[in-house]
């Protein structure tokens, strides 16, 4: 990019946005600063009270997703000995997905025989998104972290058939409810003859909100009931048009992505939250709705699995319309018989901060242990 920005400022064409600060002459400099000296680019900063360090990476290469990994951990290298130049050694690395981070953290693991931890979050191997030429490098930092993290047991088993790491090896540690959501405000609406329905989700393919208007118009079509759809993507307009196609532009809304409060706000005036996705690895909205005392109907998917239970909602599977309509009208007739203080006290016992932090104590005195263990052998 930057020297196609060389040439073409040398030819007169005008200069692209995210360089346009720089004068021709500064980039050779960039350039050569980019390449060679890529510690002048760490910021400092903290975040909640955390001192935090940023690098700006370089790609020496075109960007692809085979070996982007490659600048990410070059980057990563220079902004560890700049952690270190400030705060010392670490006794522990944390690293939240494998790729690129778990490769990372294996890299400085193996170089300064330093114990890590491993969270893995990610969808991409259930959706066989990962190339081959990344395996060898993810299994290595999979097999070498002494404790793998994962947010669901479904998630577990893709290692095992994608990247061949052994379930036994993982540990689950589901994701943990905002504070915010544990709010003491009230999580209920006025009493109200109309069925108030909510999906939170990108607008995309894979959250399956198209089979949700589906559905909707199969059992909901007529009725005193309403759908909420928050979130945005490429799928807003055409979702858009089906609504108006199908007649329900009274019944079903598109309001746009929300932000963390208004996520909030709106799962407390609805009577259930609904995720129809064809994957996915947790389904944080899912313990957000739970924690504010609603039920949920969310497809069997993945993360859902270890989330909905028959006290607090309807698990359904995935791209069945039909399941999912009669799994709206069923809760649309008794969504009043859940306990919505039953809920709430379950999934803050399941997912609250305290969960996370026995999960995170336990964790990390593994990862101790094995080092320590290591040593002494």
């Amino acid at each position: 990019m930057l020297l196609k920005e060389i040439f073409f400022r040398l030819i007169g064409k005008p200069a692209r946005k995210k360089l346009a600060t720089y004068r021709l002459l500064d980039l050779p400099l960039l350039l050569y600063n980019k390449l060679f000296r890529p510690a002048r680019f760490i910021s400092k900063e903290v975040v909640h009270g955390i001192p935090t360090l940023r690098i700006a990476g370089f790609y020496r290469r075109r960007p692809n997703e085979r070996t982007d990994y490659k600048g990410w951990v070059h980057a990563g290298l220079k902004a560890y000995q700049a952690y270190v130049d400030l705060h010392g050694k670490p006794d522990l690395i944390h690293a939240h997905n494998s790729n690129p981070a778990g490769i990372l953290a294996q890299r400085l693991s193996e170089k300064y025989n330093i114990p890590f931890v491993l969270t893995e979050h990610s969808s991409y191997f259930h959706r066989r998104l990962i190339p081959p030429s990344l395996i060898a490098p993810l299994r290595k930092a999979l097999d070498n972290a002494s404790v793998v993290g994962v947010v669901s047991p479904r998630l577990a088993e893709d290692l095992q058939e994608h990247v061949g790491l052994p379930a036994d090896q993982c540990q689950w540690m589901p994701n943990v409810i905002d504070p915010e959501f544990t709010e003491a405000t009230s999580a209920a609406i006025a009493p109200s003859d109309t069925f108030h329905l909510l999906s939170i989700g990108d607008l995309i393919p894979l959250k399956a909100h198209a089979e949700l208007i589906e559905a909707f118009h199969f059992s909901m079509r007529g009725n005193n009931a309403h759908l909420i759809i928050a979130g945005d993507g490429p799928e807003d307009h055409s979702l858009q048009r089906r609504i108006l196609d199908l007649g329900l532009g009274k019944q079903i809304k598109l309001v746009g992505r929300l932000g963390r409060r208004s996520v909030r706000d709106a799962i407390d005036r609805c009577d259930c939250l609904v995720l129809p996705s064809h994957y996915e690895t947790f389904g944080v909205v899912l313990i957000e709705a739970l924690v504010r005392g609603k039920p949920v109907i969310a497809a069997d998917c993945g993360g859902p699995s270890c989330i909905v239970n028959k006290q607090n909602g309807i698990l359904f599977p995935p791209k069945n319309i039909s399941a999912l309509a009669k799994a709206l009208d069923h809760m649309s007739r008794f969504h009043d018989i859940y306990d919505s203080d039953a809920i709430r006290r379950d999934a803050i016992e399941r997912f609250g901060q305290k969960r996370l932090v026995s999960d995170l104590t336990s964790a990390y005195a593994k990862a101790f242990d094995h080092s320590n263990h290591l040593k002494a052998a």
